[in-house]
């Protein structure tokens, strides 16, 4: 049946159909835009503390221990610091990633999450 020969209680139906069916579209068109607003923010979030919790540091290999593989290092602010990991020999150039234990007071209680040769 054509819109042409439909009589006006049947255009009348379709247009409420239709205008139903676009009812529904806007609403779920706005809940899909509200998930991603909030995951947006959540992620945006999220990169901030990590952001403010984390921070890296050159620093060079001063001793290998070969059979416990405790690597001991020095930034170069004077602070030495040390990991468990293979791969690594004395003069060894590397990037510390560090997490701060949410105090931003004192270095001393920091982590160390990532190591990294730089050269």
């Amino acid at each position: 049946m054509s819109f042409e020969t439909m009589n006006h209680n049947e255009r009348m139906k379709l247009f409420k159909k239709r205008k139903k069916r676009n009812k529904i579209n806007k609403m779920f068109v706005a809940l899909i835009l509200s998930v991603i607003t909030m995951l947006t923010f959540i992620f945006i979030s999220g990169v901030a503390c990590y952001i403010d919790t984390h921070y890296a540091k050159d620093a060079l290999v001063i001793y290998v221990d070969d059979d416990t593989n405790e690597v001991a290092c020095v930034t170069i602010d004077g602070n030495e610091w040390s990991f468990f990991e293979k791969g690594f020999k004395v003069e060894d150039e590397v990037r510390l990633t560090f997490f701060t234990a949410n105090t931003d007071n004192t270095i001393y209680d920091d982590e160390i999450v990532k190591v990294k040769k730089i050269k």
